[in-house]
């Protein structure tokens, strides 16, 4: 998607490609293989997808979204570290 292309795909609720706008999704591996026919044989159509394609990850998946996820994930481990039960055995030395 990232590079412009139109997506061929399984149906699943969590993808981000539009069935019939930036890709075509299908559970039969026969209607894949109709839908990447016809993207080949109709460049046009082939790049507008791809296109929409490449809108859906730039919207979605921007540096911008990645970046507050990561932070949000490193805060959330900061505070489980701060947070977390401290054995007593872990501090005694074993060279008794």
């Amino acid at each position: 998607m990232a590079a412009g292309m139109p997506i061929l795909g399984n149906r699943h609720p969590t993808s981000p490609v539009e069935h019939g706008i930036s890709g075509f999704l299908s559970d039969d591996p026969d209607e894949l293989l109709s839908y990447a026919d016809m993207l080949l044989a109709d460049k046009d159509l082939a790049a507008r997808m791809g296109e929409e394609a490449r809108k859906t990850v730039i919207k979605r998946f921007s540096l911008e979204k990645f970046k507050e996820g990561f932070a949000h994930s490193i805060e959330i481990a900061r505070r489980k570290w701060e947070t977390r039960a401290i054995d007593s055995n872990e501090f005694q030395s074993n060279d008794r």
